[in-house]
């Protein structure tokens, strides 16, 4: 089955959407993935701040999406506010040289650090990147950071790449899941995807939740 992870993407400051979805999906998610975006590597900034996570409490395991163009700015706070995994981008690691920093940060804290690649990176153009990392999100969107966009058919090719590649990676896709795109990504690697508007905006977020790990 599919490792489904919900996802909170919300304005920026806003804390009382941020705690609306975590009281939907506590009920049954052990995980969370959190957007949180810059507004420079991003066109819009997204909640939230690592202090601002921990005055939630939140039980569930915190995966870090950091939409940033100098992720070495946020890794450390994150880590310390209990992020399990974080998840930084090829193209704002090319810009910025961090990639070693970061690693080193989340190897400090026992934390996962995945890789992820915007629908225009190849495996050939972020290569030196791929020997560093262990794990992958392919960005199945035209754009990081706003939620809603449509699925982008055209990444498929690339997780069964990466499948071949690592079989023992974390796969994870983001981007326009809904259980016929979760299909899809199943079939060509992936092991993980995050969805938000399919879930959030279901009637059902548990029903909407299982559909996807059917999937």
């Amino acid at each position: 089955m599919l490792e489904v992870l919900p996802v909170v993407n919300c304005p920026y400051g806003d804390d009382d959407c941020a705690l609306a979805k975590l009281a939907k999906i506590e009920k049954f998610s052990k995980w969370i993935h959190l957007d949180v975006a810059d507004g420079i590597f991003t066109f819009n900034k997204s909640w939230g701040s690592p202090a601002a996570w921990q005055k939630l409490h939140s039980p569930l395991k915190l995966e870090v999406h950091l939409m940033f163009a100098e992720p070495e700015t946020q890794v450390e706070a994150w880590l310390k506010a209990g992020a399990k995994r974080i998840v930084v981008h090829a193209e704002a690691l090319e810009k910025s040289g961090s990639a070693d920093f970061i690693l080193k940060k989340c190897a400090l804290h026992k934390a996962t650090p995945i890789l992820a690649l915007n629908p225009e990176t190849t495996l050939e153009m972020a290569e030196p990147l791929l020997a560093l990392f262990q794990d992958f999100q392919v960005f199945a969107q035209a754009h990081p950071g706003p939620a809603g966009q449509p699925f982008l058919i055209n990444v498929l090719p690339k997780m069964k790449m990466l499948r071949a590649r690592f079989p023992d990676a974390i796969i994870e896709v983001d981007g326009g899941i809904v259980p016929e795109t979760a299909a899809k990504v199943h079939a060509s690697g992936a092991d993980t995807v995050v969805s938000g508007s399919y879930i959030f905006k279901s009637d059902d977020p548990k029903q909407a939740y299982e559909a996807l790990k059917r999937s």
